[in-house]
């Protein structure tokens, strides 16, 4: 909604600079979230078991199927490459 309004303003006008601000910090606080549900998720699934086996995805290929919104929205990407091993690495050492 905040996108449709923006490109009905004047590129570069206090209006238009504004709603950019606005636009991104709610992208910024949905980042936050799904950053948040990722670490917390991380810590849990490290909390039940001993070992955790990821299968090696092809995530381009994947983020171009039948669920590409869904997965894309999730960020389950950034969850299983960079999350999940810092967080296991951590918990360990």
């Amino acid at each position: 909604m905040l996108q449709r309004r923006l490109k009905k303003k004047i590129r570069g006008s206090n209006n238009w600079l504004k709603l950019q601000n606005k636009i991104a910090r709610l992208h910024e606080k949905i980042a936050n979230t799904r950053r948040d549900w990722h670490f917390k998720l991380a810590h849990q699934l490290c909390d039940f078991t001993d070992n955790i086996f990821v299968e090696d995805m092809n995530f381009k290929s994947w983020s171009q199927g039948i669920v590409r919104k869904q997965s894309l929205d999730s960020g389950i990407g950034q969850f299983i490459n960079e999350i999940l091993p810092y967080v296991c690495w951590k918990r360990v050492h």
